[in-house]
């Protein structure tokens, strides 16, 4: 094989353009996410590649993150967007990306996590040593009802990640997202019409979050820190928007009915189902 692994740092500036054609190329994202991605969260020390002498064939992003807890977390990575061209492909390039994630989380002691796209993803993975973790449900029910009593604003990322890492973290273990994931989330949501909500019940003074937006007739609700019997409080929200159903993405048990399944998967550390990933990027 004549390709090799670098990273930005140890390649030409010029790679950016081919980095985006390769990922227009593999997913078919739009131009605008594409160019926002890279402005926000690339950074050159987090991109690996690999080249066949000049040509960028394929990549992968580590997106810096923590397991744990805001105030006591061990490193992470966030795998994202892993992408071999389709004339490069069954030549285990993807599979030395991963090695080469691997290999960095275990020289600085991180884990790595990622969401499969799909179940085959999921059995690929698990065939280089990840372990399927993070459990999540998605509720699904009618707006037709008003909640009442409650005051919606709308959220600064900022604001909002304060809010979801206290919430999160006092249920347990939970991936941490750095401040510019949580922006480039929020702006990704913003650009498909949703909102990054503030939720504040009458009487009360705690502020509750949710990132959200309209998908035909239904608001879909990427993460909310609603507990499940003030969900329907959204109801009123996408009413408001007219909208006609809502679907939300929680945390897997309590007592609502909703179809649970595995959200990720975790290399360098033992998987636990009921640890938070949340705002994966898709």
């Amino acid at each position: 094989m004549s390709y090799q692994i670098c990273t930005l740092t140890t390649a030409s500036p010029a790679i950016y353009g081919d980095l985006q054609k390769l990922w227009e190329c593999c997913f078919g994202d739009s131009e605008l996410f594409i160019h926002t991605f890279f402005a926000m969260q690339v950074q050159p020390d987090n991109v690996l590649v690999a080249t066949d002498l000049s040509r960028v064939v394929g990549a992968v992003y580590m997106l810096p993150a923590a397991y744990g807890t805001p105030e006591n977390g061990r490193p992470a990575y966030y795998a994202y967007a892993l992408a071999v061209l389709p004339e490069y492909r069954a030549r285990g390039i993807g599979h030395v990306l991963m090695e080469e994630v691997f290999a960095r989380c275990r020289a600085e002691g991180a884990v790595c996590v990622l969401k499969p796209a799909s179940e085959s993803l999921a059995q690929y993975y698990e065939g280089l040593g990840m372990k399927r973790g993070f459990r999540q449900k998605t509720v699904v029910f009618p707006a037709e009802r008003r909640f009442g009593g409650v005051t919606f604003g709308l959220l600064t990322p900022e604001e909002y990640k304060t809010i979801r890492d206290k919430h999160f973290s006092a249920l347990g273990r939970m991936i941490v997202w750095s401040e510019a994931t949580v922006r480039f989330a929020a702006m990704d949501t913003k650009s498909s019409g949703g909102w990054c909500i503030r939720i504040r019940f009458d009487g009360e003074d705690t502020d509750y979050a949710a990132m959200c937006y309209p998908e035909g007739r239904t608001l879909i609700v990427e993460e909310t820190t609603l507990s499940e019997e003030r969900l329907s409080c959204l109801s009123d929200w996408a009413m408001l928007h007219s909208l006609t159903s809502v679907r939300c993405t929680m945390p897997a048990g309590g007592k609502l009915y909703g179809t649970e399944m595995t959200a990720g998967m975790i290399w360098n550390d033992e998987p636990d189902a009921g640890a938070y990933l949340g705002l994966t990027l898709g």
